[in-house]
């Protein structure tokens, strides 16, 4: 009697842990969304996963580098606020008193010497160049008796180049401190986001190093198989692990369970300029700055350095800052557009770090727990493979008088 009361006890007790760890894992997988998440985690994985090569990562890296020095180079010279302008006057006045002429005379040293240079300090800044295009385009309707319609047509047949310039450098002005659409945008300390500079600083000291300092993290995560698997085997066990071990103890048995165009300056002319203009940079600050950062642009423009192969996401080589400007353009925003809302949900609820470490713990439960049945089942046969031994041996009682 005592014998089969403890076999009821110890079956109950095997009964109440597989059903506790059962519901914990259920409770864990369905409390937590970790089927959704993961299932999200795994299409930030899938379409992050280019970006995150090591040659990309350079090219970013790389890109992003030129891009600022063309930034560097344009913010003075772009509106009125950039300073570049302003400045034009003490240039002037710094080569009339080196050289002893009239502020007029010094202009014609200027242009004999460094035509290009004057020529765009003559259009600074070159927001009030992007006011001219109208009248020009009316001017030039007029005079060639066509609609504007055709004239635009014309000019993309025959300056292509000069069009592209001309048409999208409003664009660039009138929005250089005031970027469309960065309203909410901030910096990863807060810092609001709003002109191109402040951009130029975000992908640069923000977004960039954050992916390149998260690629070998990415590639462990993304390395050996996908993760949308986890929750739901998470489930099975806790579902499946429990209702088959209940059986089995019911039966009495144990079981197994992710542009600015190129400025106007002629390179060739920089060292010349650079040199007669050194005792004037205190005094013209923005456009020192415009002038020193104008080879790396020009000189880069068309061989971006430190590219060293890198291709975009159909596999096209990267070489020239417009490509640089498609691939971050059409291949890198895109990805962090289109995975937002899934990145949203998979860090919605709470951290996925732990995920790992719960399949290893309910997998060593479940290793441990089959052993302790095995070894509970086995003691269980030995009992009952003696008893008819010990009830041959046992006298039967004598019949009462």
């Amino acid at each position: 009697m005592n014998r089969d009361a403890a076999e009821n006890r110890s079956a109950v007790l095997q009964w109440v842990i597989v059903l506790g760890v059962g519901a914990l894992v259920v409770a864990v997988v369905l409390g937590l969304k970790l089927i959704p998440r993961l299932n999200d985690g795994q299409k930030v994985l899938d379409g992050a996963k280019p970006a995150f090569s090591s040659q990309r990562i350079g090219a970013d890296v790389a890109g992003i580098d030129i891009i600022s020095r063309n930034v560097d180079m344009a913010d003075p010279i772009v509106t009125a606020e950039g300073g570049g302008a302003a400045e034009i006057p003490a240039v002037v006045a710094y080569v009339a008193n080196k050289e002893h002429v009239s502020q007029a005379q010094a202009l014609v040293l200027i242009h004999k010497s460094f035509p290009h240079t004057l020529a765009l300090l003559e259009a600074l800044p070159l927001s009030s160049v992007s006011a001219e295009p109208p009248g020009l385009e009316a001017f030039l309707e007029k005079v060639l008796k066509v609609t504007p319609t055709e004239l635009t047509s014309a000019l993309k047949t025959n300056f292509p180049a000069l069009t592209e310039a001309i048409t999208n450098l409003p664009t660039v002005t009138n929005d250089w401190n005031q970027i469309p659409g960065s309203g909410a945008l901030t910096r990863f300390d807060g810092t609001p986001v709003r002109s191109v500079p402040q951009l130029r600083d975000y992908f640069k000291d923000d977004l960039i190093p954050a992916v390149g300092a998260q690629q070998t993290n990415f590639q462990s995560l993304d390395g050996t198989s996908s993760v949308n698997w986890i929750a739901p085997l998470l489930l099975i066990v806790g579902i499946v692990f429990a209702a088959a071990m209940i059986a089995c103890n019911l039966r009495g048995t144990v079981g197994r369970a992710e542009s600015i165009a190129t400025a106007a300056v002629a390179p060739a002319e920089l060292p010349k300029l650079t040199a007669f203009l050194v005792p004037a940079i205190p005094a013209v600050p923005r456009l020192a700055q415009t002038i020193v950062n104008t080879p790396a642009v020009t000189n880069g423009w068309n061989d971006v350095p430190g590219m060293n192969g890198a291709t975009n996401f159909a596999g096209t080589p990267i070489t020239t800052v417009p490509e640089v400007r498609d691939y971050f353009s059409n291949d890198v925003i895109p990805v962090l557009e289109s995975q937002r809302a899934n990145y949203d949900y998979l860090v919605s609820v709470s951290k996925i770090g732990f995920i790992g470490w719960l399949v290893l713990i309910v997998g060593i439960i479940v290793i441990v727990y089959g052993l302790l049945m095995v070894d509970l089942a086995a003691g269980w046969t030995a009992g009952r493979a003696s008893r008819p031994a010990q009830d041959a041996r046992t006298p039967a009682p004598a019949p009462s008088s």
